[in-house]
């Protein structure tokens, strides 16, 4: 390539003397260099290079240095062809010899690119010089032209540096630009390449072929893709629009309740100030309450407001100040304290930090302790982990020792006692349940070890029997379900005990004595369903007095009484209860009562029970009792504990997640949603369109107690508007009561039962107006009498994100909706007993607006809500609860057997299906330190592993 002419070139500049020795010594350089190589040999060459003369002199072409073995490469443009040929040759002198590397510095000589031309000669410069020079011969070059001495003689005078850097940036110019030449040349030798690539690379059938292949296997992955993405978008809307359907047909219960219960020891505006909990009196647990702490200027959202790691509650009760980390000089955390807690005859003795005021003794809630030898009731004991105690027991003989329970499997163990001869023993413990027993009758072993002897006392009073055989009977028992449940008791425990029977009405008659024949006491029973009686009346007490005396000559580890009863004593005597109750404790019998029909009273038969280490079951009918068999053989075998679902697995159910074993129930009404709750679903009716959960909720319960009146007349809520009576005293299934609940059935309920089960309930194709209608298989059934159609806001529904890329290739789209059609009972158009049924769960369902219904919170009321609770399941009702704005019937309250601030509530919802698993509430107990509050405890609850707030409906008030 012809040099391009500089006219600003640094020679331009130079000293003309300097420039003449500069051009006189290239020439000088370039004859020398001529002399040295006269030709290049090219022969044998490519063979195409037919214009290529076989001798090149050197002045014809731009020659670069020889290599090592002396061969010379030349790429030039070959003007036949139009591309761009390389030969090689062999430089070599006039005398034939090869010149190699280093021998001779290359000069460039511009020359046309046609070699067939005559060349034309330039003026040769130093910059000419090839740029495959090396920077040494570069180096040597200038120092040449520089000194005054050169080192060869056709140097005389020293180049400036100023010159010299002038030169040296006008050389790496050409560099730069030799750079983008050789770039470009190269640029379009790949573009040639590749289009000869691709014009052979296709220049075959097969090859063509091959490529249609190609392009097809592309075109079907790219259509599988598509209906990849296709079928995936349409089964999540499918999945999505089950997901609403479900959540649509869910009953809201929210709209009807106007719950005010709140944390009354600050305002509502100083709650909101703070951010604090409306309905906890302790929003961050630790023991103070809201209103004790920004009295004494702590923080009542952190728990420990100096950061000392105590918290609030354990400093003000360990005496040291919340507010100072270094109270007396010493850190509040490393500080060492003795904890001592005191219930009844027995105290706790606890030395460490901070953490042993975290240490509970508490007398256990569930009492075995029926043993020959028991000395006092079961306390349990809960410490810090890795902590150890010192229990001490008051009162105690020399022979009396201390023992460990293990409750839910029943094990127990003696302990090394230490006793200081003055009525006092005590033993190191850690967390569990203890009890004093004289240690010369009991030793270490196992409850469903011991053989049991058990006592069946039955009420055989007229109530039991016919009206034809006693005119004013509540005919409780016509079928002697009473006699089944014992005989079942007896198959089930076995060998494990021994049996007798006796029954009572005014007076005590005792048919079989306590003995291991099994058939001699089921033939016993047998009798009490053809022998004569005389209907008298009704002794329970006297009759637990005679009963005690059948153990007299008894040594068996277990005695109980087991009384069924369906009412009062006939005479009250108070003093008479007392005598039955501490002769049985003096003889370590426990009584098992079990309470049936309308006129019992269960705070009667619980008091008896709990006080002598018993418990109380409730058989609201006749078929009750197949339940409490169950339960009771457990409990008399010592294996109460039950597994739930733990409190992060999934809610509802046990799915085959983690479950906790170490749970006990404590109270226990024998509610069993299937058999014993008025089952509608979530029907909504024109009356109540939010649904009828509470009213079904309530009615259940009052059913299931034998507390529902046949009728109620009207009243005017707190609200000032007039909730309607009913009237149901033509229907003989709720006159008699003697049928569980579960088993009536309302025609227009099975109809809306189909409705609800119907898989494609809304058209999500035609929303219309921001409505989703039902379908055309829903509006068959809603649009016959008594249903109709009514509109409800539609909130909180699930979404699909789907990129909109995705939807729009596979032409999908949801349309969003704010309502939706759903289908309801229109009452107006309801005739008979179904008009009278449903008026009566409208009527409970508006019952919380009827003056002195209260609701009980378990974070503002804590102690009484919870003691509210815990009796109203122990006298066998089940209770009526709001969690989450939710209405449910809880049935059974359990205890975590290592952790007594822990608690789990068996719940179920009244508009859920006949079969459906239990909701479980977990309840946390926290204990409050501040002096004067309305509860010394809180209770906080999660609901589906969300902390919710629950409360207690009290209908009794």
């Amino acid at each position: 390539m012809p040099k391009k002419s500089n006219s600003n070139s640094p020679f331009d500049k130079l000293n003309p003397e300097i420039e003449k020795k500069v051009i006189k010594r290239t020439a000088e350089q370039n004859a020398a260099d001529m002399d040295l190589l006269s030709d290049i040999d090219f022969s044998g060459t490519t063979p195409e290079i037919s214009k290529m003369p076989e001798k090149v002199s050197r002045s014809h072409a731009h020659l670069p240095p020889p290599d090592k073995d002396g061969i010379i490469e030349i790429s030039f443009d070959d003007p036949v062809e139009n591309t761009v040929k390389t030969i090689s040759g062999t430089a070599k002198n006039s005398r034939g010899d090869v010149i190699s590397a280093g021998e001779m510095p290359p000069l460039r000589v511009n020359t046309p690119t046609d070699l067939n031309r005559q060349p034309k000669m330039h003026k040769i410069t130093p910059m000419d010089h090839d740029l495959s020079y090396t920077e040494d011969d570069r180096r040597r070059m200038f120092k040449d032209l520089e000194t005054d001495t050169p080192a060869n003689s056709r140097h005389t005078k020293r180049i400036l540096p100023s010159e010299l850097e002038a030169l040296k940036a006008e050389q790496e110019e050409n560099a730069v630009r030799e750079a983008r030449y050789n770039k470009k040349v190269q640029k379009k030798k790949n573009a040639r390449s590749y289009a000869e690539h691709t014009r052979m690379k296709y220049s075959t059938e097969e090859i063509r072929k091959h490529v249609r292949s190609t392009v097809i296997g592309i075109v079907v992955i790219l259509l599988c893709v598509y209906f990849a993405a296709y079928f995936y978008v349409r089964e999540s809307d499918k999945t999505l629009r089950q997901e609403i359907t479900n959540l649509l047909s869910r009953d809201t219960v929210t709209a009807i309740l106007d719950i005010q219960t709140f944390d009354t020891s600050l305002s509502e505006a100083d709650k909101a100030a703070f951010g604090l909990s409306r309905t906890l009196i302790d929003s961050d647990f630790d023991r103070l309450t809201d209103s004790y702490e920004i009295d004494h200027g702590l923080s009542p959202k952190k728990p420990d407001t100096d950061g000392d790691g105590v918290p609030d509650g354990i400093e003000v009760a360990a005496g040291i100040d919340p507010l100072n980390p270094l109270t007396d000089g010493t850190a509040d955390g490393e500080r060492h304290f003795e904890y001592i807690q005191t219930v009844s005859d027995v105290t706790l003795r606890i030395q460490g930090t901070w953490q042993i005021y975290n240490a509970a003794l508490n007398i256990f809630p569930r009492q075995y302790l029926n043993y020959p030898g028991v000395k006092t009731e079961a306390f349990e004991v809960t410490l810090p982990e890795n902590t150890t105690a010192t229990l001490e027991f008051k009162n105690a003989a020399r022979s009396d020792g201390i023992f460990k329970i293990s409750p839910g499997d029943g094990e127990y163990e003696t302990l090394i006692t230490s006793n200081d001869g003055g009525g006092v023993i005590s033993a190191a413990v850690g967390s569990g349940v203890y009890f004093t027993a004289d240690t010369g009758i009991m030793t270490s072993g196992n409850i469903g070890d011991a053989t049991l002897n058990i006592m069946f006392l039955i009420d055989n009073s007229g109530s039991m029997y016919s009206k034809e055989l006693v005119t004013d009977s509540e005919e409780n028992d016509l079928d002697f379900k009473r006699i089944d449940f014992a005989q079942s008791l007896i198959s089930e425990m076995g060998e494990k005990a021994n049996f007798g029977v006796a029954k009572f009405t005014l007076q005590y008659m005792p048919i079989c004595e306590i003995s291991s024949d099994d058939t001699k006491a089921q033939a016993a029973l047998e009798t009490i369903r053809t022998s004569a009686e005389n209907w008298n009346g009704t002794e329970i007490s006297q009759s637990i007095i005679n009963a005690v005396s059948e153990f007299a000559a008894l040594s068996s580890d277990r005695n109980y009484i087991v009384v069924i009863t369906d009412g009062l004593p006939t005479d009250i005597n108070r003093e008479k209860e007392e005598q039955a109750v501490k002769l049985c404790i003096d003889n370590n019998i426990s009584v098992i009562t079990v309470g049936l029909g309308r006129t019992i009273d269960p705070n009667f038969l619980s008091e008896i029970a709990s006080e002598t280490g018993g418990v109380y079951y409730q058989a609201v009918n006749n078929t009750s009792f197949e339940a409490i068999s169950s339960k009771l053989t457990d409990l008399l075998a010592g294996e109460e504990a039950i597994e739930i679902p733990s409190e992060s697995s999934a809610p509802g159910k046990i799915n085959g997640a983690v479950t906790d074993t170490s749970i006990i129930p404590i109270a226990d009404s024998g509610f069993t949603f299937k058999e014993d709750a008025l089952i509608l679903g979530a029907v909504p009716t024109s009356e109540a369109p939010d649904g009828l959960a509470l009213g079904l909720a309530l009615m259940s319960k009052l059913y299931y107690i034998d507390s529902l009146n046949v009728s109620e007349p009207s009243f005017t809520g707190n609200d000032l508007k007039t909730v309607e009576g009913y009237d149901l005293s033509d229907s003989e299934f709720f006159k008699s009561g003697k049928t569980r609940l579960g088993e009536y059935i309302l025609p227009s309920a099975l109809t809306y039962e189909t409705y609800m089960n119907i898989k494609n309930k809304w058209d999500f194709d035609n929303i219309t107006d921001r409505v989703l209608p039902l379908s055309p298989n829903a509006l068959n059934i809603i649009n016959q009498p008594p249903f109709t159609k009514i509109v409800r806001n539609a909130e909180n529904l699930p979404t699909k994100n789907i990129p909109k890329f995705i939807r729009d290739i596979t032409f999908s789209e949801l349309t969003e909706f704010e309502f939706y059609e759903t289908g309801a009972i229109d009452e107006s158009l309801l005739t008979g007993e179904e008009a009278s049924v449903f008026k009566a769960v409208d009527y409970y369902n508006r019952l919380t607006a009827r003056p002195g219904v209260r609701f009980l919170s378990l974070g503002v009321n804590g102690a009484e809500c919870y003691d509210t609770l815990f009796k109203t399941l122990t006298l066998g009702e089940p209770a009526v609860v709001v969690s989450g704005g939710q209405i449910y019937i809880a049935s059974k309250l359990s205890r975590y057997t290592d952790n007594p601030d822990k608690f789990v509530l068996e719940c179920y919802s009244p508009t859920g299906e006949k079969n459906q698993e239990p909701t479980y509430i977990y309840l946390s107990e926290t204990k409050i330190e501040s002096p004067g509050v309305q509860s010394d405890r809180q209770f906080s609850s999660t609901l589906h592993s969300v902390m919710v707030d629950t409360y207690i409906i009290d209908v009794r008030s």
